[in-house]
């Protein structure tokens, strides 16, 4: 389906974009500050640690700041969210959406297994020895 293709084809791109995409973002970032008319920080000046003491001493260069705690950051945090909305359960109701009748049956009872699992994990986790198990009638 469509949609699975494209989640996996942005889940590649942001992965490229993390290992290789930092150059090209600030080379665009510099050119867009200079047509704007904004300073652009030299990114080997020193600056502190963010969130430390400044008597600490411990200090970091702007690139390491901008591309390791701002860039990476924020596309390991999108990374990580795709995974957790698009996770294997919400693959299978994609593909569901596209199967025949019999296979849809198929996939939904897998569906069926697969939430009745991932719940019953969560409330032994969340409940330790207290669980009581519930069913519907």
């Amino acid at each position: 389906m469509l949609a699975i293709k494209l989640i996996n084809v942005v889940k590649a791109r942001l992965a490229t974009l993390r290992d290789s995409g930092w150059d090209d973002l600030f080379v665009d970032v510099q050119e867009f500050c200079v047509t704007k008319g904004i300073l652009v920080p030299n990114m080997y000046e020193e600056i502190p640690v963010w969130g430390r003491s400044r008597l600490e001493g411990r200090t970091v260069t702007n690139l390491r700041h901008y591309r390791a705690d701002v860039f990476y950051v924020a596309i390991d945090k999108i990374r990580v969210e795709m995974d957790h909305r698009f996770s294997e359960g919400s693959n299978i109701v994609l593909n569901c959406m596209r199967n025949s009748s019999s296979l849809m049956l198929i996939s939904l009872l897998v569906l069926l297994i697969f939430i009745t699992q991932t719940f019953l994990m969560m409330t032994v986790e969340q409940q330790g020895s207290n669980l009581t198990l519930m069913y519907f009638k």
